[in-house]
């Protein structure tokens, strides 16, 4: 029989070596986790009704993700209040990578600086940052009485309450784009007339059909209108030419340097997500951004590839946040 002293010694050197081989175990489960992501299924959670502008680009990236994470990865349609039920709802997701937003404009930036009561704020989410740009293009009737770029900003400046315009939602990216056009040609928002409908559809219709002047939409919406000839092209925002419609007028070109309201596709994860998420989508959006399948896809629906870093995603998102928080400001919450 052993001593006690002996016998305790034992005991301790077994209980040490448990303790090592535990934390090494777990410590290896922890770097396996990280490494294995995704280990599941992903589901993005796009905050509008299927068949728009996000829902569709959103689809071709979701159809090549699952190639590269070799996960099932859905698609979860959500819509409310422009985008942000379905935001609200989210900023209390599990922090684990398996619910993920489509960041776009509107339910982060324009609603978000319309309405400060909403219970987050620009920089609340995890941004995983980018992979396409699709800009607002300013269109007009095809036989409309306003022809040019030259046309809308005349009569603008010199009736305005001759003026009507459509927008798909009161506090989205189009009624804000307009109001920044306003903005920047020094026109009183009060005067053109303003008809509201629900999406970006209906708005480019309601050009289309000759009911009103104008609308800031999507390109993605107007290019088969465009095709048709049944709306023009008046401007572009942006600084450089848009290559889907190479001939139409940027805005700095028509003397609109601040009219820079480019839509972006990005996706993003709730507070609090680990880095290694963050790295694991990085990685994956910048590899299917060289498919040029997926490109050739993009562009079919009005969307050009280009690979937004989370940090550039979040700073494109602060500066629309501030440029929608100072147009409220001069222009009221609309």
């Amino acid at each position: 029989m052993l001593p006690i002293r002996s016998a305790n010694l034992k005991i301790t050197a077994a209980l040490l070596v448990t303790a090592s081989l535990t934390l090494t175990a777990c410590g290896r489960s922890g770097e396996s986790a990280e490494s294995a992501y995704p280990a599941k299924s992903i589901e993005v959670v796009v905050p509008f009704s299927a068949g728009g502008f996000t829902d569709s680009g959103a689809r071709l990236v979701v159809d090549s993700l699952k190639e590269r994470f070799r996960q099932p990865v859905t698609i979860a349609n959500k819509e409310g209040a422009g985008g942000v039920t379905a935001t609200t709802e989210f900023l209390s997701a599990k922090p684990d990578g398996y619910t993920i937003e489509a960041l776009i404009s509107g339910p982060t930036t324009e609603a978000l600086a319309a309405n400060p009561s909403l219970p987050y704020k620009w920089d609340s989410f995890t941004v995983l940052g980018g992979i396409a740009i699709s800009p607002r293009v300013i269109v007009a009737p095809a036989e409309g009485r306003i022809r040019s770029a030259e046309d809308l900003i005349k009569n603008l400046k010199g009736s305005p309450s001759t003026v009507t315009w459509s927008t798909g939602s009161p506090q989205g990216p189009a009624t804000f784009s307009t109001l920044a056009l306003f903005d920047a040609l020094g026109v009183d928002a009060s005067a053109p007339k303003r008809v509201t409908f629900n999406g970006d559809g209906p708005a480019a219709n309601a050009v289309a059909g000759g009911h009103v002047d104008f609308s800031a939409v999507n390109v993605s919406t107007a290019l088969p209108l465009i095709k048709a000839g049944k709306i023009r092209p008046l401007i572009v925002s942006g600084t450089e030419p848009f290559p889907l419609l190479p001939e139409t007028p940027i805005a700095s070109a028509v003397g609109l340097d601040d009219f820079i309201l480019d839509n972006w596709l990005g996706f993003m994860a709730p507070p609090k997500t680990p880095e290694h998420v963050v790295q694991a989508w990085e990685s994956a959006l910048t590899e299917i951004a060289k498919d040029p399948d997926l490109t050739a896809k993009l562009r079919n629906i009005g969307m050009v590839t280009q690979r937004i870093s989370a940090q550039e995603l979040t700073d494109m998102v602060k500066r629309r946040f501030d440029t929608s928080a100072a147009l409220v400001a001069k222009f009221g919450p609309q």
